[in-house]
């Protein structure tokens, strides 16, 4: 929920995380702050540990002028920040997403570096123990306590897999 931004935004701090945006025009203006601030309109973004910004890989998108973030290649965590966005009628699940080990251009299988997969361990662990909560028996869904308040509120109803809650009335 837009109400939980801030204290995961902080939360996001504490851990350690700097803040990675993709689709950017260049790769230095790809770290920012906070999330808080841009949460609005940008909805995914990148954690990284400080140890290794200078080791996030960058791709440009071709016949385009901005660069993406390669999830494989680097130490990076991709959070998609979910909410109400289009309109107030939907909430959008937000994600932890990471890479342990993946095919580099040789098809060699790579494993991403123990220090960093712990990391992302803990920090997916933690986020869960402060943020989430069992909802309903039907669904194995996670929400944290401002989503569910809104789902009481509103009576929305899980749609598209899983993937976000609607109204009833939508």
């Amino acid at each position: 929920m837009p109400s939980d931004v801030s204290e995961i935004n902080s939360f996001l701090k504490e851990m350690g995380c700097l803040f990675v945006k993709s689709n950017v025009i260049a790769p230095a203006a790809a770290f920012i702050d906070n999330i808080e601030t841009e949460s609005k309109i940008t909805k995914q973004y990148y954690l990284c540990p400080l140890q290794y910004k200078n080791d996030v890989v960058f791709k440009q998108v071709k016949d385009e002028h901005c660069f993406y973030v390669d999830i494989n290649a680097s130490n990076v965590i991709e959070f998609d920040i979910g909410g109400l966005y289009e309109n107030d009628e939907q909430l959008h699940r937000s994600r932890l997403y990471y890479v342990t080990a993946y095919y580099d251009k040789t098809s060699k299988l790579t494993s991403k570096e123990n220090v960093f997969v712990k990391w992302a361990d803990k920090l997916a662990a933690e986020f869960k123990k402060r943020f989430l909560k069992k909802y309903s028996d039907a669904t194995s869904s996670l929400f944290s306590a401002d989503s569910i308040k809104w789902c009481v509120e509103t009576k929305a109803k899980l749609k598209e897999g899983g993937l976000k809650l609607i109204l009833q009335n939508s």
